[in-house]
């Protein structure tokens, strides 16, 4: 007796999806408020995590880096 099976599964990319995504970067920026004299504000921590619902949801959004500026020169947070 021989048999066989296929199993197929396919997921949507859901506002909940993009909520959990945007709340690991609000994480990240927090950790970054915290370590660098509180910057970016909380305020912009809040909008930059709306946006990046958004951005994300709509499928707009595939990347995203922060960091901070100094002599003209990109600094990565550490």
């Amino acid at each position: 007796m021989t048999g066989s099976y296929t199993y197929s599964d396919s997921t949507t990319f859901t506002l909940t999806h993009a909520k959990h995504l945007a709340s690991k970067v609000r994480t990240d920026l927090m950790r970054i408020h915290r370590l660098y004299d509180n910057q970016p504000s909380i305020a912009m921590i809040d909008k930059y995590e709306t946006e990046i619902t958004a951005l994300l949801r709509a499928g707009y959004l595939k990347q995203v880096t922060f960091g901070f500026k100094k002599n003209g020169n990109y600094i990565s947070p550490t």
